[in-house]
């Protein structure tokens, strides 16, 4: 089973394209701005893509301002990795 791609929300789209192009090396492989305040970018990593979003100032899924969203991340990301035979059932 490949692992197609994984979404990564950001705040600063500019800052997180210089961190994954000049420090991890990964090159885009197709931008979309499907709205006025939002913005898509793929980085390729081989078969795997990395997928930023930057939705303006929406921060609503930001750990930060919503602290139900970390715990909701990290039990969508066990649910994922879970379903591709990736990770064990319970967290360590």
């Amino acid at each position: 089973m490949d692992f197609g791609w994984v979404t990564i929300h950001v705040r600063d789209m500019k800052e997180s394209l210089q961190f994954y192009q000049e420090i991890i090396s990964l090159k885009i492989s197709r931008k979309m701005k499907p709205g006025p305040d939002r913005e898509i970018v793929f980085l390729e990593t081989g078969k795997t893509e990395i997928e930023l979003i930057h939705d303006g100032g929406d921060t609503s899924y930001s750990a930060v301002s919503n602290p139900a969203a970390k715990r909701g991340f990290s039990s969508k990301v066990r649910c994922a990795l879970r379903a591709a035979s990736l990770a064990p059932a319970s967290p360590p």
